[in-house]
């Protein structure tokens, strides 16, 4: 895909749902290849392996989680098939994320949880 330029997103991303008829809504943003360098190198972001360039500089970024004292949300989707099983590390390494009401999300809104949990760790 990097290689050609073109990325079936909205292919991809209706397949994944399981609804063809989204998939003129996903293609709309990417009206040319331009658009689709985003979506192309995001794969290639992912720390798969211990050589991989970002490692560094996401073992650093984890230092910093497993201090992170203030309230920390965990909010994942129970059919993203990318970071199922993600939200296990955070809620077990990052001092924040102890007792948080954590949320997978099964049809809620994103918005309302944010707010929930806003509400919950007022800034002090």
């Amino acid at each position: 895909m990097i290689v050609a330029g073109i990325i079936p997103t909205s292919t991809m991303i209706a397949t994944n749902v399981r609804d063809p008829s989204i998939k003129d809504s996903y293609d709309t943003p990417f009206s040319s290849p331009s658009y689709k360098a985003g979506p192309l190198i995001i794969p290639q972001r992912v720390p798969v392996s211990i050589d991989y360039p970002g490692v560094v500089a996401n073992g650093a970024a984890w230092e910093v989680f497993r201090r992170w004292q203030k309230p920390f949300l965990t909010v994942f989707s129970n059919e993203d098939p990318v970071t199922a099983g993600g939200h296990v590390i955070f809620q077990r390494d990052i001092p924040g994320a102890q007792n948080q009401n954590h949320v997978t999300i099964e049809g809620e809104e994103l918005a309302s949880v944010i707010v929930e949990f806003m509400n919950d760790n007022p800034l002090k």
